[in-house]
């Protein structure tokens, strides 16, 4: 019976094989080990601010939401989560911030080919 990943057939994703997440399962600890430490390493390396505050909001995370209640989380970026732990929910990022976030992209093998050019990158938009 399909279940609407068929054109995901044979495609590699970050931990192996795409695969449907049932309900109430936790991804892998793989999978959220490395989430949270591309959320360490934008806070330190776009924000400036201590790692510390990751690890805070995991415990805090798997303490208030156990059980697979927490997937969808994961569906906001690295970029976002440390955004709001570094205090900066309201506020729109630098040039500088976001050329640092560029980079991590690059470091983590998620360099996007159609990136935005430095130009674009200056131009700050109130969604920033």
């Amino acid at each position: 019976m399909p279940n609407g990943t068929e054109f995901l057939e044979g495609r590699e994703a970050l931990e192996g094989e795409y695969r449907v997440i049932g309900r109430g399962e936790l991804l892998s600890i793989n999978y959220r080990d490395m989430y949270w430490g591309r959320v360490k390493e934008t806070l330190r390396e776009v924000f400036d601010k201590d790692e510390g505050l990751a690890d805070q909001a995991r415990e805090r995370l798997d303490r208030e939401f156990p059980n697979g209640k927490q997937t969808f989380f994961y569906h906001s970026s690295p970029l976002q989560v440390a955004a709001d732990l570094a205090g900066h929910r309201d506020q729109s990022i630098t040039y500088a911030q976001k050329v640092a976030y560029q980079k991590l992209l690059g470091d983590w093998g998620l360099f996007d080919p159609d990136k935005p050019s430095d130009d674009q990158l200056k131009i700050t938009h109130p969604e920033d």
